[in-house]
């Protein structure tokens, strides 16, 4: 893989005619990928806190595994990592 990546910027620049094209295509493709892959991991992470945990075989004895102490943990997560960026 590395071999092929550095043949490829060694010799396929010459291929084509605009660089400044192939930049921003890259970028395009790399902001559409990101935003696909937060969304789906957004999607997979808000099911998974949903779901009760079913100790019983009432639906009333069901318990959601994300309280607010979670809750609190995760903004509080979310300002820490705000300030230290």
């Amino acid at each position: 893989v590395v071999f092929c990546g550095v043949t490829v910027k060694c010799f396929g620049e010459t291929l084509y005619n605009d660089s400044h094209l192939s930049h921003h295509f890259w970028e395009i493709t790399e902001y559409l990928l990101n935003t696909l892959l937060f969304t789906l991991g957004g999607c997979v992470w808000g099911d998974i806190v949903s779901k009760p945990n079913v100790t019983g075989s009432r639906v009333e004895d069901a318990r959601f595994l994300f309280g607010a102490s979670d809750w609190g943990y995760l903004f509080l997560l979310f300002f820490l990592l705000i300030v230290i960026r």
